[in-house]
C-alpha cells in the first residue's frame, strides 16, 4: 500500500488490494514474531511481547474507529470527517 501514497491526487479503490492481504498478514506475523524474540531470552521476549501487544491493540482500536465507514454505518458529518484522514478519501 505504501507506493499508493504517491497518488494522493486521485481516488484509489480498496478492492484492488484484496489480493495482497494474505501476503501482508503473513509478513506482519513474521515481523511481529521476530520483534517478540526467542523464548530462550526471557527479558527480550517480555519487551517484545509488550511491543507486539501494543501494536495489536493499536490495530484493533483503528479497526473499531474505521469500522462504521467500512460497513456504511450511521455517522454524523463531523464523525465521518474525523475518519477521512486524506482529502483524496472524500
Amino acid at each position: 500500500w505504501l507506493p499508493w501514497f504517491k497518488y494522493t491526487d486521485r481516488p484509489l479503490f480498496f478492492f484492488y488490494a484484496i489480493c495482497i492481504i494474505p501476503f501482508t498478514v503473513t509478513i506482519l506475523a513474521i515481523w511481529l514474531g521476530r520483534i517478540m524474540g526467542s523464548a530462550q531470552r526471557p527479558e527480550r521476549r517480555r519487551i517484545g511481547a509488550i511491543i507486539v501487544g501494543a501494536a495489536v491493540v493499536a490495530v484493533a482500536v483503528n479497526f473499531v474507529f474505521i469500522y462504521p465507514v467500512l460497513t456504511d454505518g450511521l455517522l454524523t458529518r463531523k464523525a465521518w470527517l474525523a475518519r477521512m484522514w486524506f482529502n483524496s478519501w472524500i
